[in-house]
């Protein structure tokens, strides 16, 4: 099911997973099904669950910054969703007191949010983009449009904003550079 070469806080998330589970059947006997895993979830949310695909998402980068942290807390969080879905329907939606139950239950304390600096994985692909007098910024959104045909025209010389680097796209942080404008 899981790769043998398993980076160890991955296998450790996947180990908590495993003993939140024997708790849920235990407590509330019945069998679950072990949950797909993946660890691809980006931006500043730590954990996602899909319960009508019995799935949890969680962030890699979250996890490597925070480690034991992330470990402990946030793969039961994510399970809590599941589990509470399946024993209560769609009344354990949510961090409602349903879900609250079940979380305590597994061993988790019922905070809807987590506190992890999120600095790093906050950082999104951003596209410089010139005209004749300036440069601006492009979120990867705003870069995908102009690459499916949108026109972006600078206020000040009117000029429609192309590529910088002569078509090259230069991927950098989200912060623009002195002198130009997030767009």
């Amino acid at each position: 099911m899981f790769e043998t070469q398993q980076h160890p806080l991955k296998r450790a998330c996947i180990d908590k997973i495993n003993e939140g589970l024997i708790k849920a059947e235990r407590v509330y006997n019945r069998k679950f099904e072990f949950p797909a895993i993946d660890f691809n979830l980006t931006g500043t949310t730590a954990g996602k669950a899909y319960c009508g695909l019995n799935k949890i998402t969680l962030n890699w980068i979250l996890l490597k910054e925070n480690g034991e942290k992330f470990v402990n807390r946030t793969p039961v969080h994510e399970l809590a969703h599941l589990v509470s879905v399946l024993v209560y329907g769609v009344e354990g939606k949510g961090h409602g007191e349903r879900w609250k139950n079940v979380a305590r239950a597994l061993g988790t304390s019922p905070e809807r949010c987590h506190s992890y600096d999120t600095t790093n994985a906050r950082t999104r692909g951003a596209y410089k983009y010139k005209c004749s007098c300036k440069e601006y910024v492009f979120s990867t959104v705003r870069h995908n449009r102009a690459m499916s045909g949108a026109k972006y025209s600078c206020k000040k010389c009117g000029y429609v904003l192309t590529p910088s680097s002569g078509g090259a796209i230069q991927l950098t942080t989200r912060t623009a550079a002195p002198g130009a404008t997030l767009f």
